[in-house]
């Protein structure tokens, strides 16, 4: 499953949250969701950490 930030549900949360005027559900369910992506990185930021 692919998320774009900008044009995907992260996107319209966010957006929500804050045009909500600050929604802490909507929040803490991108925060949620946004660490569980981090967790398992599908694309490798730092190539020359696999090399150590």
């Amino acid at each position: 499953m692919r998320i774009s930030v900008t044009g995907g549900p992260i996107g319209r949360w966010t957006g929500a949250a804050i045009g909500g005027g600050g929604n802490k559900r909507c929040i803490r369910a991108v925060i949620r969701f946004v660490g569980r992506e981090r967790v398992r990185p599908r694309r490798p930021s730092h190539p020359d950490h696999s090399l150590t």
